[in-house]
């Protein structure tokens, strides 16, 4: 197979084939990303650019070379669906996302953009979905922090949902946070095909998806007790929150406490490589609460979620406070001021 870049292509006066993106030159993703497809890479270039894996070609002879398929420098696209495309020898036009027209796409993409979703679950529906939704709205007037703000609007109203605690309810509340989840994925990947980018946005995305959910778990607590007449929810409900703010609060500052000794203290730095750690530390993300949300909710057993957590964010942030206590210890970074 045979795989020609277009590495001719300028922004301003700047070889987009030459540009820097996290630390890798961007012709130099592109012909890795051949050669681990085991093709034969060639470059279309005004200018010599020094690449060990690949051959410089003329333009002129782009027409004669057989069965070869073009990727072109002025395009961004997605790597994963690229992937697919490369392998099977199919049109890559079809992974297009976007056409590069200024240094903030590069910088924002590397003309390869990749998701970064662990979740084995979200990359098979939740994400194209999401993206999809981001790129049929990326020619609107909607901005990425409108799709947050109407998502965490639709989040809080929801609560309804589980207060009214009937079957049909509780599925219908199932259903949507497959939708709320959707659209979570759906305003980061708008503010990438719009350049649009903000600390705001990510504040606002990050923070509003927490706050829903404690609503969410705080509506079930006091939906069960008025219902069952039974405090053992209220008390589940309040050592939930609990948990939730102590575990955040300690992820917070050990990062902010530490970080002039050159190391971000977060759990994924302390136990991200040790299996048994990482598997406890399973449930706290984020999209796996979603999922459980959904999957108990159309089981109509909420009361599941409620102790599950309640149980677990205690548990998480005893173990995140002995880790990292033991590690301070050891290394000295206990001090009295």
């Amino acid at each position: 197979m045979n795989i020609i870049i277009r590495a001719d292509r300028k922004i301003g006066n700047e070889l987009i084939a030459e540009h820097i993106f996290s630390g890798k030159r961007i012709i130099d993703r592109f012909i890795d990303l051949g050669t681990n497809l085991k093709a034969n890479v060639l470059i279309v270039s005004g200018k010599k650019i020094e690449a060990n894996k690949a051959k410089a070609i003329p333009s002129s002879k782009v027409d004669n070379i057989k069965s070869a398929l073009i990727l072109d420098l002025n395009n961004i696209y997605d790597q994963r669906k690229l992937e697919k495309l490369l392998k099977k020898g199919k049109d890559p036009r079809k992974a297009i996302i976007k056409e590069n027209r200024t240094l903030a796409d590069l910088n924002s993409f590397g003309c390869l953009f990749c998701r970064k979703e662990w979740n084995p679950l979200s990359q098979y529906y939740v994400e194209p979905l999401g993206e999809k939704l981001a790129f049929a709205l990326r020619k609107s007037g909607i901005t990425p922090n409108q799709v947050t703000l109407f998502n965490i609007l639709l989040g809080l109203l929801a609560s309804l949902l589980i207060f009214m605690n009937t079957a049909l309810s509780l599925i219908i509340f199932g259903i949507f946070v497959r939708f709320f989840h959707m659209l979570d994925i759906a305003d980061g990947h708008l503010a990438r095909l719009k350049n649009k980018l903000s600390l705001f946005g990510k504040w606002i995305d990050g923070g509003g998806d927490k706050f829903v959910m404690m609503i969410w778990y705080s509506v079930i607590a006091l939906t069960l007790f008025l219902k069952r007449n039974d405090v053992i929810y209220i008390i589940a409900g309040f050592a939930l929150l609990v948990g939730a703010f102590v575990y955040n609060y300690l992820l917070l500052t050990s990062v902010a406490y530490f970080r002039s000794y050159n190391k971000d203290y977060t759990i994924e730095e302390g136990t991200g490589k040790k299996i048994v750690s990482k598997a406890l530390m399973f449930f706290i993300n984020y999209d796996m609460q979603l999922h459980i949300f959904t999957v108990f909710a159309l089981l109509n057993k909420i009361e599941y979620i409620l102790f599950f957590y309640a149980a677990y964010f205690n548990f998480a942030w005893l173990a995140y406070f002995v880790y990292y206590f033991t590690k301070y210890i050891k290394e000295g970074d206990v001090r009295e001021s």
